[in-house]
């Protein structure tokens, strides 16, 4: 058995857990969906940790943003919010823009493609799916 505190035996999500803010640790839930799976390759692995890590990061810091302005219009307890899951769009890394809400760590993990026309009204049709299905 290996020893855990060996660098191979780390995850990516255990190095950025001891060197980041646990108020912050949320966009860890967002890299968790988008990386499912263990890496194919040392060179995946790496570029989960470092690359992987950013884009998740910045989604989540995205989603935060978008959470604080509705939470300025409709209050801070979700309980009192109009829709208990409000869907939104991500769009703050390039290319592939994500469906995602404000009331739950749900992401659509694939997104959209941003160059394809009516990228923006397939990815808010997806946040609006979820969003409804909590109605249902």
């Amino acid at each position: 058995m290996a020893d855990p505190a060996s660098p191979d035996d780390r995850t990516p999500q255990s190095d950025h857990a001891r060197a980041t803010p646990a108020y912050d640790m949320g966009y860890l839930a967002y890299h968790d969906k988008r990386f499912s799976g263990p890496p194919r390759s040392g060179w995946h692995k790496s570029k989960r940790e470092t690359s992987g890590m950013n884009v998740s990061r910045r989604l989540w810091d995205q989603r935060q943003g978008l959470r604080r302005d509705y939470e300025a219009v409709h209050g801070t307890d979700p309980t009192q919010w109009p829709v208990r899951h409000p869907g939104v769009v991500l769009d703050a890394v390039q290319w592939i823009a994500h469906s995602a809400c404000l009331g739950c760590e749900w992401m659509d993990r694939q997104g959209v493609y941003m160059k394809e026309s009516g990228w923006r009204e397939r990815a808010l049709a997806a946040a609006r799916e979820h969003e409804e299905s909590w109605h249902r």
